[in-house]
């Protein structure tokens, strides 16, 4: 059976989880539920739940840990919690709910990873008694205990060789102080006569000057020629030989080519189109390069006159068969008080408009063989107020000339597809750089934000008869959300629930994705979420 998506649903003061239905699956019963992590990294299937300021824990929606300690943190598959019970209890449970430990422990003083998939844990007891326990991370088991209940215990600094470690004990109060080593090169580990003893300066003082003339002899080795310099081996020997200043003179590097190289570059073609000023003329300059061959240029006389023009930067390449063809610099050519955009690729049909906004957007197809130039052009209309449009180099006009005001938004461009805001008669759309309309414009008013949990991504916040929407930027498309809700839009969680790392492989849980947004009222308070196609996982 698919597995339901686990969503934060608040009913008044107290939250509860649902699903993407809003099926409620957890009464609401919390004061608070919090995705486990920062603003930013938050992974939304651990849930931190609060109760009368105690934490628990829920796992994709299922509550594991009720709110009965004061911290809870999830890692390697493991939950670490403390709380005030019997002035102070620490423990690590599975994500089972039980516990590693066979019997309550105060405080954990250390843990970590001694050697391959062991863990040693150092606690302390209630009674102040002091334990070392081995934990096997791949049967999720105390495995070995190595002293329990002994008045104090403390790791030996010097440790020689990871494999061994050194503990100074006091099994009693009044015993002395003693020191012990254990070998854990292999399970079950056991004690070994080898011993890191503390006053044995002169052996630590061996070892550092052993260690330190070796590692100078391989990150400076001058001998064989077979050192890299960097004192660590890559599994083979190489001879690293340098090119440059020897005996006075240069040594040549010659780069041998494939066999069928010079045949394919005999083919090679390049035809170069470039707009330029000559002698107060402009003209397009047409250069053919044949490899071998001398390159062969003609100048094309043009009609437009320098004066009255504007030469643009620009370049644009496609390949045919075997050619290739470079196109450089456009014009903006002004015929009394009209103005055209002239391309190097497609001078013939000329087309003149009352403004030319000198803003260019790319347009790349799949293929990445064609590629548009798209410009914010305006005509006077009979009452002469001026309308805009977009106008392309390949297709001319691909939306009308309608809209009294035409400017690129914020969002980013995917696909190589810009999007554009709109306005007629003081309502707001959307169009794209192609000439597709998103929304015609209906809109009062459009609001940019910024995403908190994206990195500061932009989305524009929609409104009309004091609702709202959303347009953001997912997976490399436009997502557009109609206006929905009184709520305005706090942030956008792109893909839920993202799993975390701290869970165990056999633990997570892949589910289907949505899109979920935080809903905030007008004073600025979060007030819960929701769904894209705007069901509200909130109420009162």
């Amino acid at each position: 059976m698919a597995q339901e998506i686990a969503i934060p649903y608040r009913d008044g003061n107290l939250w509860g989880i649902c699903n993407e239905t809003g099926k409620i699956l957890i009464e609401p019963k919390f004061d608070k539920l919090e995705f486990d992590g920062s603003s930013i990294y938050d992974k939304h299937d651990l849930l931190i739940s609060y109760k009368n300021g105690l934490k628990g824990l829920l796992v994709n929606g299922k509550e594991i840990l009720a709110p009965n300690y004061n911290f809870v943190y999830a890692s390697d598959g493991f939950i670490t919690t403390s709380s005030n019970e019997n002035g102070n209890t620490d423990d690590v449970i599975s994500f089972d709910g039980v516990s590693i430990f066979k019997k309550p422990i105060a405080y954990i003083i250390s843990s970590g990873r001694i050697v391959g998939n062991y863990n040693l844990y150092h606690v302390i007891h209630h009674d102040l008694s002091e334990s070392l326990l081995v934990f096997d991370n791949k049967s999720k088991k105390m495995i070995q205990t190595l002293y329990e209940n002994y008045y104090s215990i403390s790791k030996n600094g010097r440790q020689t060789y990871p494999e061994n470690y050194t503990f100074m004990l006091k099994k009693a109060k009044n015993d002395d102080l003693s020191s012990e080593t254990w070998d854990f090169s292999k399970f079950p580990f056991k004690k070994t006569t080898y011993n890191n003893s503390v006053d044995d300066e002169k052996y630590y003082v061996e070892q550092f000057v052993r260690k330190a003339k070796k590692n100078r002899s391989e990150n400076y080795s001058g001998g064989s020629g077979n050192s890299y310099g960097t004192g660590y081996s890559s599994g083979s020997e190489e001879v690293v030989e340098e090119v440059g200043i020897r005996e006075g003179r240069y040594d040549d590097v010659v780069i041998s080519e494939p066999n069928n190289s010079n045949s394919e570059r005999i083919k090679a073609k390049t035809i170069s189109y470039n707009y330029t000023i000559k002698k107060d003329k402009i003209v397009l300059q047409k250069t053919i390069n044949n490899v071998n061959e001398k390159p062969v240029v003609e100048e094309i006389q043009t009609n437009f006159n320098p004066k009255t023009s504007q030469l643009k930067s620009y370049y644009h390449s496609k390949k045919e068969d075997e050619t290739t063809i470079n196109f450089s610099n456009y014009l903006i050519y002004k015929n009394k008080n009209k103005s055209a955009i002239i391309f190097p690729e497609s001078d013939q049909n000329v087309i003149y408009f009352d403004s030319i906004t000198p803003i260019i957007r790319e347009i790349q197809d799949a293929s990445f063989k064609n590629k548009e130039i798209i410009f914010v052009v305006g005509n006077k209309n009979k009452n002469g107020i001026l309308k805009f449009g977009l106008y392309s180099n390949v297709r001319n006009l691909v939306s009308k000339v309608i809209y009294d005001e035409i400017k690129q938004t914020v969002l980013p461009s995917y696909n190589q597809i810009s999007i554009f805001q709109t306005k007629i008669n003081n309502k707001f759309g959307f169009i794209q750089a192609d000439g597709k309309t998103i929304v015609m414009p209906k809109y009062d008013e459009l609001k940019e934000l910024n995403s908190t949990k994206y990195n500061y991504e932009k989305m524009i916040q929609t409104k009309v008869e004091n609702q709202y929407g959303l347009l953001f930027s997912n997976n490399n498309s436009i997502i557009f959300i109609e206006a929905f809700s009184p709520y305005q839009i706090q942030d956008v969680i792109k893909s839920y629930p993202e799993q975390s790392s701290q869970i165990l492989p056999e633990q997570k849980v892949m589910a289907k994705r949505i899109a979920l947004l935080k809903l905030k009222d007008n004073a600025g308070k979060f007030v819960g979420y929701a769904a894209t196609n705007g069901q509200l996982f909130f109420k009162n």
